[in-house]
């Protein structure tokens, strides 16, 4: 059972979710201690951020934490933040900020105003368009 339990804590890889992950951890960090429990934390600190999926694994090691609740705290929160980014990147986006249209319109209608104030004595108003 012991080689078993090793080699399977050295494959394990987070795939699904964060917490699937951890508690896959937890069970086999508790079976590794039975046999051996001279194990240091940063064993498996390192094991734990070693496992993480490549978009979250550089976001843990670049707090150094120093123990594994640590290293789960920073995974959950960039977990978080990268669900975050995806979930506003399938919100629809503006119908006035296409690729059509953006700052550079307004920046040229803001020159041509400008030119326009000083070579005139009156401003007539200017209607503007919901985009």
């Amino acid at each position: 059972m012991g080689r078993q339990v090793i080699e399977e804590f050295k494959k394990l890889q987070h795939n699904g979710g964060l917490d699937d992950y951890l508690e896959k951890f937890e069970k086999l960090k508790a079976l590794l201690l039975l046999k051996n429990p001279s194990h240091l934390d940063d064993y498996f600190v390192d094991s734990f951020i070693g496992g993480l999926k490549p978009s979250i694994k550089s976001f843990g090691r670049a707090f150094h934490p120093k123990t594994l609740p640590e290293a789960v705290d920073y995974a959950r929160s960039e977990e978080e933040t990268l669900g975050a980014i995806k979930k506003s990147s399938s919100l629809p986006r503006n119908p006035c900020m296409n690729s059509q249209k953006g700052l550079l319109p307004l920046l040229v209608s803001y020159q041509g105003l400008k030119s326009n104030v000083s070579n005139s004595t009156q401003l007539k108003p200017k209607t503007l368009n919901a985009c």
